[in-house]
């Protein structure tokens, strides 16, 4: 008779288990960031640095995230759509994003920069 309530023990614990452990297919990883969990569907909206615009009779090329780039071209997921002398615009899924071309005198102003 031992042997009888040691298999009904254990079969009342893998119920036990198994019932508890629903959980939508994704397992928690201790290891895991705190951050990290849950992040799969949330987007980021990308960011665009315009650092230099070029613009002569025959071309109009603009260096966003230190690339070169001509309208037309894919720049981190966004659609580069137009270059003017001081910004680009840019299509971000549904959105239309202006960028405009910082001077130094704005980096100086934002970064606090100090003139020796």
């Amino acid at each position: 008779m031992s042997s009888g309530r040691f298999v009904l023990a254990m079969s009342g614990l893998l119920a036990c288990s198994t019932a508890g452990g629903q959980h939508d297919g994704e397992l928690f990883d201790p290891t895991r960031p705190f951050q990290a969990r849950g992040t799969r569907s949330q987007s980021v909206a990308p960011s665009f640095e315009l650092t230099a615009i070029l613009i002569s009779g025959t071309r109009r090329v603009a260096i966003i995230n230190g690339k070169p780039c001509r309208a037309g071209d894919t720049v981190d997921g966004a659609e580069l759509l137009s270059i003017e002398s001081g910004s680009v615009e840019l299509r971000a899924g549904p959105r239309t994003v202006t960028v405009r071309l910082r001077t130094k005198k704005m980096r100086d102003d934002n970064e606090g920069a100090s003139t020796e």
